[in-house]
């Protein structure tokens, strides 16, 4: 996870993420975006 500020000088950096590597793949800011879409209308549906 690489997040966009240093968790150690305020906490709240943690919620801040920038990309995410899964699996070997980097998942970049729109990716996260467009993946976390896709579960809330998947979670919509059920």
């Amino acid at each position: 996870m690489l997040l966009r500020a240093d968790p150690l000088a305020d906490i709240h950096s943690t919620t801040q993420i920038q990309a995410v590597w899964l699996r070997g793949k980097y998942l970049d800011q729109a990716a996260l975006v467009q993946l976390l879409a896709k579960a809330k209308e998947q979670a919509s549906r059920h």
